[in-house]
């Protein structure tokens, strides 16, 4: 009997710990009401408005000539968020070069609020960047598109990080 608790006490601690730890690298909470949404974004980063964006952007550190950073744009779509999803998959295989598709799975948010994580690596503007892509249902038509963008010798440091973020995204 006490082997069978040790046994399940420990992975239970083991994510717990796991859990607080990213809960320590995340930081303030960014809020967009035009696009009714927030999020807690990583811990030290700055908000910063960018040309051609219509919602401010999460900015990392500069390295190597890179600037990790979490963008979210908006789409009218009326179907489901997995054709979303795969409509947008196609476009991006075709438009950017050396592409690869590292995986898409269902990402459900601490909220409940269900969407799809794609996880992609492609060359773009000269940079070989590793791209998470979360798909949401937002308000009035619209989908949300969150994308995390690090180099892609990075992607594996921030892959976590990107998904615990996403984790506390809310549409409002």
């Amino acid at each position: 009997m006490r082997k069978t608790i040790k046994a399940a006490i420990i992975p239970f601690i083991v994510l717990l710990f796991s859990l607080v730890g990213f809960a320590q690298e995340l930081g303030i909470i960014h809020s967009e009401a035009a696009g009714g949404f927030r999020y807690v974004m990583p811990k030290g980063w700055t908000i910063a408005e960018f040309p051609g964006m219509k919602f401010k952007i999460a900015r990392g550190f500069q390295a190597d000539g890179f600037t990790p950073n979490i963008s979210v744009f908006d789409e009218s779509f009326s179907g489901s968020v997995e054709d979303y999803a795969n409509a947008n998959l196609k476009q991006i295989e075709t438009i950017f070069q050396n592409f690869k598709n590292l995986g898409k799975s269902v990402f459900i948010t601490n909220s409940g609020l269900k969407g799809i994580r794609l996880a992609t690596e492609a060359t773009q503007m000269g940079n070989h960047l590793r791209q998470t892509f979360y798909f949401f249902k937002g308000k009035a038509g619209k989908m949300l598109v969150v994308t995390g963008s690090v180099l892609a010798k990075d992607g594996d440091r921030f892959s976590g990080l990107f998904d615990a973020s996403m984790k506390t995204f809310e549409v409002k």
